[in-house]
């Protein structure tokens, strides 16, 4: 089984956008829709699973891109 995770982005000047600056300014609604598209997307594939464990905030974000970067560097990409 492996895990992965995945980054949502928001651009930061789309002035539709401006009040999103992390997961919980998200309305409920469209948080439900995210882990929706998630868990019906990857079960189309053989054996597909996800167990959706909830939105982060945008500072585990950064965390996660800061450690994949990393790891491509250490891989010598």
């Amino acid at each position: 089984m492996s895990c992965d995770i995945t980054v949502l982005d928001v651009q930061h000047q789309d002035p539709r956008r401006l009040h999103i600056r992390d997961a919980c300014d998200f309305p409920n609604v469209h948080a439900q829709k995210i882990e929706y598209f998630f868990e019906s997307h990857n079960s189309f594939e053989a054996g597909g699973f996800v167990k959706f464990e909830g939105l982060d905030d945008a500072a585990a974000a950064n965390r996660t891109l800061q450690g994949s970067s990393a790891g491509l560097e250490t891989n010598g990409h």
